[in-house]
């Protein structure tokens, strides 16, 4: 199960319109400071981008990826759920898909399932979001599968108390028993005889 990594260069979107080219060069090089593992940096600019209102869905998506790598999942996973309500199919579709690796990743399995299913609604034929919903309902079956019955767990526990507090009772009793015999040997000076007798 691998992440996607869609870093959207917003190249046409430049071409296209040019009302704020600040946005694209906060992109542009959040994107490239993103490539070379420099998070922090990447961070910055995202946000920077972010401040000036603009493309506010793919700034989400890459500031989602940058939070994914720094390990903050719950903010990776908030960027990516603004991403996902994106008009583009992409970005939507990448959104969701990073958001239910992660999910899965977290053991979340239900979550992630629903989030690879939303995901395969935006684009039915992508193989890998097919496996990876597979994958999620294969950890759901095994873990439905290997839950025991609440009131087993607590029965095996009482009876591991009982037996618990059957070896304490047996064991005070055996150290009251020897220090009474260690008592009736000394009065009565033949050790071997008492302990044989035990």
């Amino acid at each position: 199960m691998e992440k996607r990594f869609l870093i959207l260069i917003p190249l046409i979107l430049f071409f296209v319109s040019c009302s704020d080219p600040g946005i694209y060069i906060d992109l542009f090089s959040g994107n490239y400071a993103y490539s070379r593992g420099e998070y922090q940096d990447a961070n910055l600019l995202y946000i920077k981008a972010s401040d000036r209102g603009t493309y506010p869905d793919y700034v989400a998506y890459n500031l989602g990826n940058v939070y994914y790598s720094l390990g903050e999942a719950a903010p990776a996973l908030g960027e990516w759920e603004e991403s996902s309500l994106s008009k583009n199919n992409d970005v939507a579709f990448s959104s969701l898909y990073n958001k239910g690796v992660l999910l899965f990743e977290l053991s979340r399995y239900e979550e992630a399932f629903t989030s690879f299913k939303a995901a395969l609604k935006i684009n039915p034929s992508d193989i890998d979001t097919k496996i990876d919903l597979e994958y999620c309902l294969l950890k759901m079956n095994l873990r439905s599968e290997s839950v025991t019955p609440v009131v087993e767990i607590k029965k095996n526990a009482a009876d591991e108390a009982k037996k618990a507090d059957a070896m304490r009772v047996l064991d005070f009793v055996k150290r009251i028993e020897k220090q009474t015999l260690k008592a009736e040997t000394a009065d009565s000076g033949s050790t071997e005889e008492v302990l044989n007798d035990w």
